[in-house]
């Protein structure tokens, strides 16, 4: 089950470290230290009242909170001089995507319109453009859609099916392909789907077996992904656009759920959310492709979910 929110030689070299990955235990390195790579972890957190952001270290320890009125849904520029993310304005009962400096300072609403829920952006790998999920107040026809940050001009890369919404989109290295993800509410499944930037090409990933949503592609040209997205539990995998890899990373013995996956900057290690069995409780885990080690980085009673991980702050 979900949580409700609505290749090249790098890559086959890359794939070697990942071995040991399923079924290692949430725990650190032998010695109880990893290695702990630079950058900014954002994340939401929910304690009751309403989302917003937060960010905190690789190595977890401090957490600074970003916004105050709301937030979900971050994602950095790969430069990390840009953040972008959704809310509900004030006032509103849409959501919007708002770009801002890392801190959250110089917020300025996007998209900013009342008759859309505009949402999960990801900002391309160039700067100059963000791709997210929009789709008209009251009905159930979202798709993805790409903004240019400098004109404005928004064109659509998906259709829009009635019933079957496109969410999740994730840039390719390049920028020339985005994968994202559909729910076919008659199968009850989710898919993972590629499309080139310019709507041409559109390619089913993943089968009705894999359940598969909430891509991310990585610097090394894989995409970690989540498995069994409307199943009781779910876990990561992680592939190659072409079929010919897939590998599953997270087995989650105690019942609950691995979600969310985000790759470093260096596509060593991800980020994840890892929820209990009954979505009361969830934490951001840290893991090591290169050993499988896991480690909580925002221990607590709150809601810690959907991070990004950006490069240091400038």
């Amino acid at each position: 089950m979900r949580l409700s929110t609505s290749a090249g030689a790098f890559a086959v070299a890359f794939i070697a470290f990942i071995g040991s990955a399923v079924g290692s235990s949430p725990v650190a390195l032998g010695d109880g230290h990893f290695h702990c790579e630079q950058g900014t972890i954002v994340f939401t957190r929910f304690d009751g009242g309403i989302p917003n952001l937060f960010a905190t270290s690789p190595c977890g320890g401090v957490v600074t909170q970003i916004t105050t009125t709301g937030g979900h849904h971050a994602d950095i520029s790969t430069d990390g001089r840009l953040l972008a993310y959704d809310t509900i304005p004030a006032g509103q009962s849409t959501t919007d995507v708002v770009v801002a400096a890392p801190d959250g300072s110089g917020a300025r609403d996007l998209t900013n319109s009342p008759e859309t829920n505009d949402v999960q952006p990801d900002l391309s790998p160039d700067g100059n453009s963000v791709a997210y999920a929009s789709g008209t107040a009251g009905t159930h026809n979202a798709r993805i859609v790409i903004q240019d940050l400098r004109s404005g001009q928004v064109r659509a890369i998906t259709p829009a099916n009635l019933g079957q919404e496109a969410f999740d989109p994730s840039w390719s290295p390049s920028g020339r392909w985005v994968a994202f993800d559909t729910f076919d509410p008659a199968a009850g499944v989710s898919s993972i789907w590629v499309v080139r930037s310019d709507g041409q090409n559109l390619r089913r990933l993943t089968n009705a077996k894999a359940d598969a949503c909430q891509p991310d592609w990585g610097p090394s040209g894989l995409i970690a992904y989540t498995g069994g997205c409307n199943q009781v539990q779910s876990h990561l995998f992680l592939r190659d656009p072409f079929g010919s890899y897939e590998r599953q990373l997270t087995t989650d013995p105690d019942g609950g759920s691995s979600q969310l996956p985000a790759f470093s900057p260096d596509g060593r290690s991800l980020t994840f959310s890892r929820f209990d069995a009954q979505f009361n409780d969830g934490d951001v885990w840290r893991l090591d492709l290169r050993t499988g080690a896991q480690t909580d980085i925002v221990p607590g009673a709150t809601l810690d979910y959907w991070s990004v991980w950006g490069p240091a702050r400038p």
